[in-house]
């Protein structure tokens, strides 16, 4: 029995009628690139119609896409096989077939001067890739990726649930920011949903970069396990090793500050530090913050999450290493893994990334984030892509930048925190009776809410970056998680604009 899917593609390309989309037809010409290569259209061009919809011929497409197209004149059916998907459509229907998925949309195939056209982000959507739009240029950019295989019908499937899951969330509860969800090193899917700058209409993709908050620490905690497989540091050393002035730093040693067992004050906790200049976000001013604080217990003996543990970590890096950490990061990490779109958030007052942070439930304002992300350092100053962060958790599974005995180290877990969770060198660790091994963590600067999810067992994983502050990016990683695991969910309905209380910077989750 064949398994019908709804799915209501946000199609900017829909058609109402021949007559309508024939009369507009021409007025504004469209071009078509797919990775980068412009399409030919040697005869009828795409268009858009009175409706603002874009419409394609469906065959130089397809064939741009590596596929074939046949031509049923019998039942008026087009037959478009691209490597081991096969769609089948007929003329004036809503319903295509996808291997053996149904799936209907809002619009109808038709023949406009003997060329069947389509919604060019019908095709691509089916197929798993990612359509953009490029209004300075009028161009439709459609995006395979080299490493992007076509999806098995479950993937297929899986695919379709989850985008019409997000497709919903960005209309009824305006969420804006990029997702990925990859299992057994095959994306199953990667885009952008909503808005990176509503202001100037630009949308998120799967290569937006966000400011990631919290999950900094796991590069920071690499870094250090790094120079630790060279034999230039010890995870017993003293933190008055590096700092001989700290109080009670003959007591801390680096592995506290790793797994959050130091008793160090968390400094982003103190009102103070929101009240700094960004000029004046430099390593003394914030540790004038803690360093005299009395210990919240003794070294080792308990858990408490603590930004100013990393902020010293990151300081370590430097000394030991002799490069500035971000610095540091991009040679032994970001070019390595060709993570191009990974750095930090502002390079002393240059912003290196485009994307605006908001805050606000369906109403959304801008919010300044230059302060706390000036001041954020190896606890949380790094921007990053979904695309970006799956390289680094590919990365994780193999030798290249870490031995396997190191990288053991990183996800043990260290310290209990709550039933079966713990937290390793960067990341919290869940020990799950069923999904075994998972590795998580989250980031929350103003504006920007970032999660990653590593289930070693099934070779799973969901990264979330969002442009909206204090966003619930574990609630939707949970809503993510089963719709993978085959679960139905209900689609998110449209719901009233609330009151949402102001939510602490860095929260650990």
């Amino acid at each position: 029995m064949k398994r019908k899917l709804v799915i209501f593609l946000i199609l900017i390309l829909t058609i109402t009628s021949f007559s309508a989309t024939f009369a507009h037809k021409g007025t504004t010409e469209i071009n078509i690139s797919i990775d980068g290569k412009t399409v030919l259209f040697p005869d009828e061009k795409p268009f858009i119609n009175a409706d603002s919809r874009v419409l394609t011929p469906v065959r130089f497409v397809a064939e741009a896409l590596g596929g074939e197209v046949k031509w049923l004149e019998d039942t008026s059916t087009v037959v478009l096989t691209i490597g081991s998907t096969e769609i089948r459509f007929n003329i004036g229907e809503s319903i295509a077939t996808v291997n053996d998925v149904e799936i209907s949309f809002d619009t109808s195939a038709q023949i406009i001067n003997r060329r069947t056209y389509v919604p060019v982000r019908f095709i691509s959507e089916v197929l798993g890739n990612e359509v953009e739009w490029e209004p300075s240029t009028d161009t439709v950019l459609i995006f395979t990726k080299e490493h992007k295989t076509f999806l098995s019908d479950s993937e297929l499937e899986i695919y379709h649930n989850l985008n019409e899951y997000l497709r919903a969330l960005e209309s009824n509860r305006n969420f804006n920011g990029s997702v990925l969800v990859a299992q057994n090193d095959n994306i199953i899917l990667s885009k952008g949903y909503g808005k990176s700058n509503i202001e100037k209409n630009i949308s998120n993709t799967s290569t937006t970069k966000h400011p990631i908050g919290s999950i900094t620490k796991q590069f920071t905690a690499f870094a250090i396990m790094q120079l630790y497989e060279e034999g230039k540091i010890g995870l017993d050393d003293t933190l008055s090793m590096y700092f001989p002035e700290y109080g009670r730093g003959d007591e801390i040693t680096i592995e506290h500050l790793l797994v959050h067992s130091s008793g160090i004050i968390n400094y982003t906790d103190y009102p103070s530090f929101y009240s700094l200049k960004p000029e004046e976000m430099d390593i003394e001013n914030i540790m004038a913050l803690f360093e005299l604080a009395p210990l919240k217990f003794e070294p080792g003996t308990n858990w408490s999450y603590s930004n100013s543990g990393y902020l010293l970590l990151g300081y370590i890096v430097e000394m030991v290493s002799g490069m500035s950490l971000d610095i540091y990061f991009d040679e032994k990490i970001f070019k390595p893994l060709n993570m191009a779109n990974t750095g930090i958030a502002y390079k002393n007052s240059e912003k290196m990334f485009d994307s605006i942070g908001y805050t606000g439930n369906l109403t959304l304002s801008p919010i300044s984030d230059r302060g706390v992300l000036s001041g954020a350092y190896g606890a949380g100053y790094l921007i990053s892509t979904v695309e970006d962060l799956y390289l680094w958790d590919r990365s994780l599974n193999t030798e290249e930048l870490i031995s396997n005995e190191i990288n053991e180290m990183i996800f043990h877990s260290y310290m209990p925190i709550q039933n079966d969770i713990g937290y390793g060198l960067g990341w919290f660790i869940q020990d799950h009776n069923e999904l075994g091994k998972v590795a998580f963590h989250g980031g929350n600067v103003p504006g920007f809410s970032a999660f990653i999810s590593r289930f070693f067992d099934i070779d799973l994983v969901i990264i979330i970056t969002t442009n909206q502050n204090a966003y619930e990016v574990e609630a939707l990683f949970n809503q993510l998680f089963l719709i993978v695991s085959g679960v139905e969910v209900p689609l998110p309905e449209k719901k009233q604009n609330l009151l949402i209380e102001p939510t602490k910077i860095f929260e650990r989750l």
